[in-house]
């Protein structure tokens, strides 16, 4: 059975939250449980997401539920980011 956190918000204090409550989850008996990354309400700021897809990758299961998350938008947003965190280009350049 996968079990969910709720509907959460795109805040940082959601984002805190996640992890105690995976952790409560799994001593509970759901070990696949998961989080919507990046809130299901809201659309979260690039640093909030990048930080959010860094903690998820550490969960049994995700999904990045946010606005953020679809299309072309975040491709180019994706990429960029990676980029940077990488090292490899400053905050200026483009994809």
């Amino acid at each position: 059975m996968i079990t969910w956190t709720g509907d959460n918000s795109a805040t940082w204090n959601h984002l805190r939250m996640t992890t105690p409550q995976l952790l409560n989850l799994g001593l509970s008996g759901f070990s696949m449980a998961g989080a919507d990354v990046g809130g299901f309400a809201g659309s979260p700021p690039a640093d909030l997401l990048t930080k959010w897809l860094e903690v998820a990758a550490f969960q049994p299961i995700d999904r990045d539920h946010s606005p953020r998350a679809r299309g072309a938008v975040r491709c180019e947003w994706t990429a960029r980011s990676a980029k940077r965190y990488a090292g490899a280009t400053s905050k200026n350049d483009t994809v």
